[in-house]
């Protein structure tokens, strides 16, 4: 449904915060490792004859309020910050690489040599990454130069 909604947890219950609703699906969301920033990538749309291409909404975590929309022609389906300037993408499209974007402005910084994944998991201190391709599961060590 394109919503996003925002909870407080206490205890055993819920109490939902704000609401956010773009009216499209979301492929992936990523948080920075400082929780200030909100990263939601959406499917592209078409418009008439045309496509939008992916459209990344950058949302107040706290309050869910739209900060900036950013535009982009590639596709995501997964979102991660690396810190807090970098952020690394997979890519929607077979044989695609994984693509490391400033977090600014997504620009393509750099392209990893990885195959298309169906799932990935970074690990906690965001030096690990986990692919799972065709059955298995590939484990990336990512370094910064």
């Amino acid at each position: 449904t394109g919503a996003i909604e925002l909870f407080d947890a206490q205890g055993t219950s819920l109490t939902r915060r704000a609401v956010w609703r773009e009216g499209a699906t979301p492929q992936a969301m990523a948080l920075s490792p400082d929780g200030s920033r909100l990263l939601i990538a959406f499917m592209p749309a078409l418009v008439g004859a045309g496509s939008l291409g992916l459209a990344i909404h950058e949302l107040d975590p706290e309050t869910l309020a739209t900060r900036r929309v950013l535009r982009d022609p590639a596709t995501a389906h997964a979102l991660f910050f690396l810190d807090e300037e970098t952020l690394l993408a997979a890519p929607r499209h077979e044989g695609a690489r994984l693509e490391i974007w400033d977090a600014e402005t997504l620009e393509l910084l750099a392209e990893l040599d990885a195959p298309s994944a169906a799932s990935l998991a970074l690990s906690p201190d965001r030096r690990k990454l986990a692919v799972s391709v065709d059955g298995q599961i590939l484990l990336y060590h990512l370094t910064r130069k």
